[in-house]
């Protein structure tokens, strides 16, 4: 899940009689506190069984990526108060996290309509737009103008905002909106840190005006958590790694101090190249875990970006022999197929891994090419043929791509398939004579007694594409083997010598060594 989920939760409900409570909750949630968090959702609900405090409890399962305990919260929540429009949202959002964006959009509408006039309903729904992995800018500033037309008074509201105009790519309006946040709040310390991620993405970066930002709002609260860890992020982009370290230290010591945060640690040295202490960081949680799923693939990849492929393929096995199937991704079959190709040197079952990556993700298609040029290299030209079909559909193939498409299906004899991709070609780009003459040799193969004009016809466009090339005499040995074929087209078929011995004498011309156009020249009395 995207951090930014995580900060941007700041919650404020407005039942009055448990403000004070769940504001005190939400603040945990936004310091990444997350036991303390939910130790006071817990006392909620201790204390009252309500719709809100159900929604906290479910929002707090939300912000650990626990989704069906979240579910769970708010599904109680509406069988207690099918009235109460923030469980419905909850319910959306576990929906859209999970990638079921269907079903979520029918729980937003129903919470929006049954509680059309709350802010916070819509809010939530906004920041789920702006903060989790599957974002929608777009829809995301729809809700957050509901959100501020209905409570105009919640400088949260305009920070959300300003993070959807940075999706939507326009930083004016976003640092405007945070600007106006610490406006309405000057001791907002999210404000001032978005401030500062503003300043890095400008293009150079700069990061001493980010600093700057940085340090005003941890300046303004020592214990916000996030700061520091945007800080440290900061000093890894700059190159001063030991500011960094310290800095991811201090977040540590203010957050939960447990084997989910020290995880987080490492995950977020691997993220910054520092696979050295990630992978020290990983060892120290190992005794704890030693068979946890994310610690296992940062030791994967951790070791596979240092090029050490032996201990990669050891964790990226045990990932494979101990993991649950739901908690392997496409990547990790990806990189566990390289793994078994360069490691173990089983071609099979990586190349089956690879695929299983791109069934589950379209965007792994690139393997695609790689598997084709795998077989093609290794001369399985019938095996690299369909590959190369599915690398031409992703729009993979350069100009060897496509010659190495076609001649995968020739070199295994399935001429026709063959004639069909070089046809294709010559359509597509009629300027590229490779495409002709490799038509010509399916054609030779295709009506090998020269029955029909098809060879006849193939040789002429592939001479006609020569005439479009500046240097037409890098062609000449292909031209001296088109016109051999045409001089036997006209000795089979034409049965007219004079035309046969013409082209044959071409064929010589441009190449003089060809045996073929020399032997039927020397036998020509038999095109009568």
């Amino acid at each position: 899940m995207n951090k930014n989920f995580l900060y941007g939760a700041c919650l404020v409900m407005s039942n009055a009689l448990f403000a004070q409570s769940p504001e005190e909750g939400v603040k945990y949630l936004e310091n990444e506190q997350f036991s303390k968090a939910k130790g006071v959702f817990s006392q909620l609900l201790q204390k009252k069984q309500s719709g809100d405090n159900y929604y906290y409890m479910g929002n707090y399962y939300n912000k650990i990526e626990e989704y069906d305990s979240a579910k769970v919260y708010f599904d109680k929540g509406i069988a207690l108060d099918s009235k109460n429009g923030l469980n419905y949202a909850g319910l959306g959002i576990v929906q859209w996290l999970k990638g079921d964006t269907a079903k979520a959009r029918t729980n937003f509408e129903n919470a929006t309509s049954i509680r059309k006039r709350d802010a916070e309903v819509y809010y939530e729904i906004a920041k789920t737009m702006a903060y989790s992995d599957l974002k929608n800018p777009n829809k995301g500033m729809w809700y957050i103008d509901q959100a501020i037309t209905y409570n105009k008074n919640n400088p949260d509201y305009l920070l959300t905002k300003g993070d959807l105009y940075i999706l939507l790519k326009d930083g004016t309006k976003a640092i405007k909106c945070y600007n106006d946040a610490l406006v309405m709040n000057p001791k907002s310390v999210p404000a001032y840190i978005r401030k500062g991620k503003i300043y890095l993405m400008t293009v150079p970066k700069n990061t001493d005006a980010a600093l700057v930002e940085y340090n005003k709002g941890i300046a303004l609260d020592p214990n916000y958590a996030p700061g520091y860890r945007e800080r440290s992020e900061l000093y890894f982009t700059a190159k001063k790694t030991a500011l960094g370290l310290e800095d991811y230290k201090k977040y540590l010591s203010i957050t939960d101090d447990n084997f989910d945060n020290n995880l987080r640690f490492a995950r977020f040295l691997f993220k910054n190249k520092e696979y050295d202490n990630a992978i020290e960081v990983a060892n120290k949680l190992k005794e704890k875990a030693p068979n946890n799923v994310a610690l296992t693939k940062i030791f994967a990849y951790s070791y596979a970006e240092k090029k050490d492929s032996a201990k990669a393929y050891e964790y990226l096995d045990k990932l494979f022999k101990s993991a649950p199937a739901e908690a392997l991704k496409a990547y990790d079959y990806d990189a566990y197929g390289d793994a078994l190709i360069k490691f173990k040197k089983d071609t099979t079952a990586g190349i089956e891994n690879k695929t299983k990556a791109i069934e589950m993700d379209k965007r792994f298609n690139k393997s695609y090419l790689a598997i084709a040029n795998m077989y093609f290299d290794k001369k399985k030209y019938d095996k690299a043929g369909p590959y190369f079909d599915k690398a031409y559909e992703a729009g993979l193939l350069d100009f060897y791509g496509k010659l190495n498409w076609g001649k995968s299906y020739y070199m295994a004899t399935n001429y026709t398939k063959a004639n069909e991709v070089f046809t294709a070609l010559t359509e597509k780009e009629p300027n590229i004579p490779n495409w002709f003459i490799w038509k010509v040799k399916c054609e030779v193969f295709l009506d090998q007694d020269y029955k029909t004009d098809n060879i006849k016809n193939a040789v002429l466009k592939f001479v006609e594409s020569t005439d479009k090339v500046k240097d037409k005499t890098q062609y000449n040995r292909n031209l001296g083997e088109a016109y051999t074929y045409l001089g036997s087209y006209y000795c089979i078929n034409q049965k007219n010598k004079v035309e046969a011995e013409n082209s044959w004498k071409k064929a010589l011309e441009f190449d003089p060594k060809n045996a073929n156009a020399a032997n039927a020249l020397a036998n020509s009395s038999g095109c009568k």
